[in-house]
């Protein structure tokens, strides 16, 4: 086996910020809004 493995190294506020960005926007988006129809 010669697979190589990657550690890739991210600040921990880079990735939880953007994480967060995307989960706020789907919140807002698919539940803060209510279907009026």
């Amino acid at each position: 086996m010669s697979d190589k493995s990657e550690i890739i190294l991210y600040p921990l506020e880079e990735l939880l910020g953007n994480r967060f960005s995307r989960y706020a926007k789907y919140i807002i988006q698919e539940r803060a809004l209510p279907d009026v129809r």
